[in-house]
This record gives structure tokens, C-alpha cells and sequence, in this order.
């Protein structure tokens, strides 16, 4: 099963509003850019605008904090909006912006780089995230970490995977366990779960013993109907399996849309994805379908529009279900 659509989901609640939004000249309406894939280049278009970026890159990302990372004979650099190169190409690879920083790796080493590309924080490291309220998840050896942007430690490497910070929390493990630290290395929830979702919206979803159930931040069970899945809460949702099938329940642990879809991602702009004999739809929160199963793919909505696949090419729909960029595409990078 497309199980990507349980941490897509995830992890858009992270990432949404984060897209390049440049506002047009002669309309306060912002102009949208999508990388996309034809053939074996990447370019940008957009699906509110005649704005484009022509198809010049072997690979190319979202934009984030007015920049995006494309690469191009081997080495990623950043473009801007209007698609100049404003960080030459010279990184092995990279991430995003976030917080105003980059990880990226330069000479086959973890650094940090600023928007105008210097490297603010040296190598160091054998493994570089991107920041999250202030602190970078990093590793030494086989140990992880955090960092500030100064790019000292705050948070000691102790632990054997980690995560970024959300909700002031972030969860970490240890000798096969999970637990939840503060951004002061403090364990808040100890290490007894077998497997652990960021806060979101108050809540995270946590396994012990196959089952998932939810928590609150001083480590309390809330809602503890276990689920053999569970997702985070978004617009106040939460996807949950029983019986193999998906439904979503409210915080209060109440079921609100039936356990009837094959699969399921998290609430974006009153829409989520579900899947009912591999075809992907899209239900408000009522439960009721707006858009049709009638996709092979689909990616949450994001600024009013949402990335969809039918007939192993991709276009974007907006949330009436109308083709604002046509299925022409291999790949649409827009999550």
C-alpha cells in the first residue's frame, strides 16, 4: 500500500505555507510555483499565473523562504523566484531553507549555508537536518543531537534517532524506546513507547504494544482507544485504522467519519485524501466526498491546489476538482 501518504501527510503539516508566494504586480493574488518534471529536466510552473521557469535542471525542489533548490551536472545550487541562480552550483546536495538556513553538503561534508550561500556552520557532523524552532537535529558518529544556529550543541549526541522539534517537544530514542525532550535536553515523556509522532495541535500519537493512542504533553494518555495506525491531528482530525480500514476521529476520541477508506492522509484547507479501491478522492471534514476516486495518486491541497496522478502522468486540480495545470507531467514535485 502507498503508505507515503501517512508521513506526506506529516509532514505537510510542517511544510504548508512555505511554497515560493510571490505577489503579482497588478492583482494582491499570489503567484504559485510548481517544480515540475518532463522527461528527464526539471522546470517550474504555475497554476494561477503564465509564470514559468524553463525546464533547465536535473532535479529541483519547492520553494521555501524565496528560494529553491535545483541541481544541475551534478551539483545543487539555489534559484529565486524569477528563476536566477543566486547560490552557484557547488554542493553535493541540500536541503530547504528553513529559519533562514540550509543544510547542505559541500565536498562530500554536512554544513549549514545562508541565503547568500556562505557556510555559517562548518562540517562536523555525519548527518545534518533542517532547523525547527531554533534547533537543528544533528549526528556525531552514531549518536544524535541538536544544534543552535550558532552551531553550538545544546542538546548532547545520546541518542540513537531524533527528530525535529514541534510544539516545543521532540521525540527521541533510546535503547529501542521513544520519549519527548524540551529544547532544554529536559526528558519530559520518558522512553517507553515503541514508536512516536511529533505534537500537533497538543496531541501526539504514540505506539506501545502494536496499538497507537494519543498523548498530551505532560506525557497523559488522552484518548486511549488503540488504533493499529494513528496520524497526527490536523484542523482538529486524525486519521485512525480499525480493522483495515481508515476513518478519523476528533480530539475528544469520538469517530466523526466512518472506518470505510483503504487508506487515509491528514486534513489540509478542509480536505484529505482517501483511498477506496485504489483510486484516491477527497472528503471534507463532514466526511462527504467533493472529489471523486477517481485519481492513481494525490497529494494534500496546499495554497487551493493539490498534485494528482491519472494515467502515469500528473497535473494539479484545484478543490473543486477543475484541472488548473494539465496531465502532461512525470512528476510533480508539490506536497
Amino acid at each position: 500500500m502507498k503508505r507515503r501518504i501517512l508521513f506526506k501527510s506529516i509532514a505537510l503539516i510542517l511544510i504548508i505555507g512555505v511554497f515560493s508566494l510571490t505577489t503579482c504586480k497588478n492583482s494582491s493574488e499570489k503567484t504559485i510555483l510548481i517544480p515540475v518534471r518532463k522527461g528527464l529536466t526539471w522546470g517550474y510552473v504555475s497554476p494561477n499565473s503564465e509564470k514559468k521557469i524553463p525546464y533547465n535542471f536535473d532535479d529541483a525542489g519547492e520553494f521555501s523562504e524565496g528560494l529553491a533548490r535545483v541541481k544541475k551536472n551534478g551539483e545543487y545550487g539555489f534559484i529565486n523566484e524569477s528563476g536566477e541562480v543566486v547560490i552557484a552550483f557547488e554542493f553535493n546536495s541540500s536541503g530547504s531553507f528553513s529559519e533562514g538556513l540550509a543544510n547542505a553538503m559541500k565536498n562530500y561534508k554536512d554544513v549549514y549555508i545562508n541565503k547568500s550561500g556562505e557556510v555559517v556552520i562548518p562540517s562536523g557532523f555525519n548527518y545534518a537536518g533542517e532547523f525547527s524552532e531554533g534547533l537543528a537535529v544533528v549526528r556525531k558518529g552514531k549518536k544524535y543531537g541538536y544544534i543552535s544556529k550558532s552551531g553550538d550543541v545544546v542538546i548532547p549526541f545520546e541518542y540513537d534517532e531524533a527528530w525535529w522539534f514541534s510544539e516545543g517537544l521532540a521525540q527521541v530514542k533510546k535503547s529501542g524506546k521513544y520519549g519527548f525532550i524540551n529544547k532544554s535536553g529536559d526528558m519530559i515523556i520518558p522512553f517507553e513507547y515503541d514508536d512516536a509522532w511529533s505534537f500537533s495541535e497538543g496531541f501526539a500519537a504514540v505506539r506501545k504494544n502494536d496499538k497507537w493512542r494519543y498523548i498530551n504533553k505532560s506525557g497523559d494518555i488522552i484518548i486511549p482507544i488503540e488504533y493499529s495506525t494513528a496520524g497526527n491531528f490536523s484542523e482538529g482530525l486524525a486519521y485512525v485504522r480499525k480493522d483495515d480500514k481508515f476513518g478519523y476521529i476528533n480530539k475528544t476520541g469520538d469517530v466523526v467519519i466512518p472506518f470505510e477508506y483503504d487508506d487515509a492522509g491528514g486534513f489540509s484547507e478542509g480536505l484529505a485524501i482517501v483511498v477506496k479501491d485504489n483510486k484516491y478522492g477527497f472528503i471534507n471534514e463532514s466526511g462527504e466526498v467533493v472529489i471523486p476516486f477517481e485519481y492513481d495518486n494525490a497529494w494534500g491541497f496546499s495554497e487551493g491546489f493539490a498534485a494528482v496522478e491519472a494515467g502515469n502522468k500528473w497535473g494539479l486540480i484545484d478543490k473543486r476538482g477543475n484541472t488548473v495545470i494539465k496531465f502532461i507531467y512525470d512528476e510533480v514535485g508539490f506536497y
